[in-house]
C-alpha cells in the first residue's frame, strides 16, 4: 500500500455500506467516525427493502485494542420506514453485520 491515504479504509472490511469520515489516533485511543450510505436496507422481519429513511442516529462500538490503544467506532446508521403495510415491523435500523453484530 503506497498510498499513506488509503490506509485508514484498507483497515475496513471491504463494503459499499460505510463511508469514513475521520479517524483520530491520540497516544490512548484510535477513533473512526463512519456513516452508513447505502440507498436502501431490507426489513429485518418482512425483507422487503425500503428507501425511504424516518432518522438516524450515532452509536459507538468498542472494540478489543490494537496494542495499546483503546478502539473506538462511531457510526451514523439510519432508521427505514417499512414499505409492507402488513409487516409488524414498522420502522427498522438499517443492519451492518460486517462491522457489528445484530
Amino acid at each position: 500500500m503506497s498510498n499513506p491515504q488509503q490506509l485508514p479504509t484498507a483497515l475496513l472490511p471491504a463494503t459499499d455500506a460505510l463511508q469514513l469520515d475521520t479517524v483520530t489516533i491520540t497516544p490512548e485511543q484510535i477513533t473512526a467516525t463512519l456513516v452508513a450510505i447505502r440507498p436502501a436496507a431490507p426489513c429485518p422481519q418482512c425483507g422487503e427493502r425500503s428507501r425511504r429513511i424516518h432518522g438516524s442516529y450515532s452509536r459507538t462500538l468498542a472494540d478489543l485494542p490494537w496494542g495499546q490503544h483503546r478502539v473506538r467506532l462511531h457510526l451514523t446508521v439510519r432508521k427505514f420506514r417499512c414499505p409492507t403495510p402488513s409487516c409488524p415491523r414498522r420502522i427498522f435500523t438499517e443492519r451492518l453485520p460486517d462491522i457489528a453484530a445484530c
